[in-house]
């Protein structure tokens, strides 16, 4: 009775990885918060450099047909950072964080704010959002910035989480099911009391 409990828990525990679902509209209610609530800068086109901006312009180059953002989810975006002062590269690649913490420039959390997978946008980030008047390597004090973004990966679950700190970017599910292969095949060997 313990063996099969414990695989039933295996196997719920390696497929709660998954994607999300759920619909935000631009503008519109999701989950309870107002999507791109501080991102209402006067335009993309309009906003100013040095100029005291307070939130984040985004503009939509692909509008993504996947799933959407949400608090909580591990995603896999591909940036090229610019600083708009200085039209200097700060960086690109392709990262990993989780939306809705703190462990990323605020920017970050608002410029993704409400995308959907396969999406692409440019966001300029005012210092406020981003590294303010300490500035970060290769970043200077009050420098506003312009990151390209692709959604690339939308992902929930205790297995995104993992994967996100050890630093795996391949497919979780393929991460989720060796796991869970693992751990099935390891089950009628382990101690249970």
């Amino acid at each position: 009775v313990h063996m099969m409990f414990l695989r039933a828990l295996l196997l719920l525990f390696a497929f709660s990885t998954t994607t999300t679902s759920a619909f935000c509209v631009h503008q519109k209610p999701c989950g309870g918060r107002k999507v791109f609530s501080s991102l209402l800068a006067a335009s993309f086109d309009e906003y100013q450099i040095n100029g005291g901006e307070t939130s984040v312009a985004i503009k939509d180059l692909v509008m993504g047909t996947g799933d959407t953002v949400q608090d909580g989810n591990v995603l896999t975006v591909a940036y090229k950072g610019t600083v708009l002062q200085t039209s200097e590269n700060f960086g690109q690649g392709t990262f990993q964080f989780k939306f809705g913490e703190k462990k990323v420039m605020q920017g970050w959390n608002d410029a993704v704010e409400g995308m959907r997978l396969g999406g692409s946008r440019i966001a300029k980030i005012p210092p406020s959002l981003a590294f303010g008047d300490k500035g970060q390597a290769n970043i200077p004090p009050h420098a506003d910035l312009q990151v390209d973004i692709e959604l690339q990966n939308v992902q929930q679950g205790i297995l995104a989480e993992i994967a996100m700190e050890l630093g795996l970017k391949k497919d979780l599910r393929t991460f989720g099911i060796f796991f869970f292969l693992i751990l099935f095949f390891l089950a009628p060997v382990l101690p249970i009391s």
